[in-house]
């Protein structure tokens, strides 16, 4: 299902502060979730705290799904985080982080930990 996405700073769900207090558990149950629409959720065919899979013409990621009634339906939202920036991107000069056209759909694949990302990060910039 095509919908769209933007990121936002959440106060009870932020990385910078997570990430300073909690640990790579936390962290990751904190910020690698997509809020989405009760509706939504079901339209989708998942259920409240499974994962899903969000694929942007700038990557992807997987997230775990959490209803949350002031979103509304048809759109997803992210935590700013690390995860959040799998699926950002730039586009002359300008980051691409709100109103993202994305595929979103179930997936049994697990969230990838904060460990994954920054080493797929190190790999990228490797190749570089």
């Amino acid at each position: 299902m095509e919908m769209l996405v933007n990121t936002a700073r959440l106060i009870r769900h932020d990385q910078a502060t997570e990430h300073a207090f909690g640990d790579y558990e936390t962290l990751k149950k904190k910020v690698a979730i997509a809020f989405m629409n009760p509706n939504t959720i079901k339209q989708l065919n998942v259920k409240n705290h499974s994962n899903v899979k969000i694929i942007s013409e700038h990557g992807s990621v997987v997230l775990t799904a959490k209803e949350e009634d002031s979103i509304p339906e048809g759109i997803v939202t992210i935590p700013v985080s690390l995860w959040a920036n799998q699926i950002t991107g730039i586009i002359e000069d300008e980051l691409i982080y709100k109103n993202l056209k994305a595929k979103i759909e179930p997936t049994t694949e697990p969230v990838p930990s904060f460990e994954d990302l920054i080493s797929k990060l190190k790999g990228a910039k490797e190749e570089v």
